[in-house]
C-alpha cells in the first residue's frame, strides 16, 4: 500500500502487478438482455438507419418496410459493437489533501483508480482517468495501450503534488468532471468516482443519479479515521504541505460540536448513497486498498454468477441495493 502524503508514477505503474485476479464487476445493465454491447467488434444489434440497397448487402438485413413505402429496396444497417469505456473520476481538491494514517486520502485515491485502471485495461477495456482538482477538471482521450494509461496515471501522480498551492479555487469541480462523462457516457460504459464526496451541490446530486439510472456508477467513498470519529483530547499539529498549524482539541465542548458536524456530514453522504442504490466501496486511509477492492468486487462477482444461475430475467433496484449494503461493510 502506498504511504504519505505524495505518490508517483512509478508506484502506480507498479500496483499493476498487485491486480492479477482483480476483476471490475459487470455493471448490472449486462444482467439485463439486450443491456451491453459485446466487446467482440463486429455487427451490432442497434438499428442506426436504412439506406439504399447496393450491390453486395445481406438481402437478410432488407428494410421491408422502408422498402414498399419508397418502392427502392433498402438495407437495414446497425450500430458497430464497441469496446466498454471506464471513465475514473479521481477526486484532488483540497478536502482529500488530508490523513491522520498512513496516507493522505488523495494517494489513496489515486491508489485506488490505478488498481481499477489496471484491471479495466486487462479486461481489454478503454479507459479515460479524469482528474479533478481545485482550480478545474482534467481529462483524457479514452486509453487502449499501456502507454497511454501510463501517461494517465502520470497525470494523476502530478495532480497528487503540492504545485498547485495559491491557484482559485473552483466550488463545483466534481460536479464538472461528472457532467463531462455523463455527456460522454454510453450504453455498458461505466463511471466510477473516487472521492470523499464533500461536494454536495445539487448538480452533483443529480449527475450522480443520472448515472445511477443508467447502472453506470460505482463510488468508491475515502475517508480518514478522523472523519468517522473525532480524534481525543489532546493538541495535534495540522499541515497542508506549505503551512502548519495546531488544532486543540481538550475542550469538551468543542470535540463535541465536532463530532456532530462529522456525523451529520457522513449520514448526508450516506444517504445520497443509499438512494443512488449502486456498488459502493468504502476506503479509509490505513486500509490495504488492493486487498478491500479485492473483497468488495469478489463478492459482486458471486453476486453476479448466483443471479445469472437463478435464471431470472432482470435484477431490480431493491436487490442492487441490499446488496451494495453489504458491500458497505468492508
Amino acid at each position: 500500500m502506498l504511504r504519505g502524503a505524495q505518490v508517483s508514477t512509478q508506484d502506480l505503474v507498479r500496483l499493476r502487478g498487485r491486480t492479477q485476479g482483480l476483476i471490475l464487476p459487470n455493471n448490472p445493465a449486462v444482467y439485463r438482455t439486450g443491456g451491453y454491447r459485446s466487446q467482440i467488434l463486429g455487427r451490432g444489434m442497434d438499428y442506426e438507419k436504412s439506406r439504399k440497397y447496393e450491390a453486395g448487402d445481406d438481402v437478410r438485413m432488407i428494410d421491408w418496410r422502408v422498402t414498399a413505402r419508397t418502392g427502392t429496396a433498402h438495407t437495414k444497417i446497425f450500430q458497430e459493437d464497441r469496446q466498454k469505456a471506464v471513465y475514473l473520476i479521481v477526486d484532488f481538491t483540497s478536502s482529500m489533501r488530508f490523513g491522520t494514517q498512513v496516507a493522505f486520502k488523495s494517494v489513496v485515491a489515486a491508489e485506488a483508480a490505478a488498481a481499477i485502471a489496471w484491471s479495466a485495461h486487462s479486461q481489454g477495456d478503454l479507459i479515460s482517468v479524469i482528474g479533478v482538482c481545485d482550480d478545474g477538471v482534467r481529462h483524457n482521450k479514452l486509453a487502449s495501450s499501456s502507454e497511454a494509461l501510463i501517461k494517465q496515471l502520470d497525470m494523476l501522480a502530478k495532480l497528487n503534488s503540492n504545485d498547485r498551492a495559491g491557484e482559485q479555487q473552483t466550488t463545483f469541480a466534481l460536479a464538472d468532471a461528472l457532467s463531462f462523462v455523463v455527456k460522454k457516457l454510453r450504453t455498458g460504459d461505466l463511471a466510477v468516482v473516487l472521492s470523499d464526496f464533500q461536494d454536495q451541490s445539487q448538480r452533483c446530486n443529480k449527475a450522480l443519479e443520472y448515472l445511477s439510472h443508467r447502472q453506470s456508477l460505482i463510488l468508491v467513498w475515502v475517508q480518514d479515521s478522523i472523519e468517522q470519529q473525532a480524534l481525543p483530547a489532546g493538541h495535534f499539529p495540522i499541515t497542508d504541505g506549505l503551512q502548519y498549524a495546531t488544532l486543540h482539541l481538550t475542550s469538551p465542548g468543542r470535540r463535541k460540536k465536532l463530532q456532530k458536524l462529522l456525523d451529520r456530514r457522513n449520514q448526508t453522504i450516506e444517504e445520497m448513497h443509499k438512494r443512488l442504490g449502486t456498488i459502493r466501496v468504502k476506503l479509509t486511509c490505513g486500509d490495504d486498498v488492493i486487498k478491500t477492492l479485492h473483497r468488495a468486487f469478489h463478492r459482486r462477482a458471486v453476486f453476479h454468477s448466483q443471479f445469472v444461475r437463478s435464471g431470472s430475467g432482470g435484477v431490480n433496484r431493491s436487490s442492487i441495493r441490499t446488496f451494495s449494503a453489504q458491500g458497505s461493510r468492508t
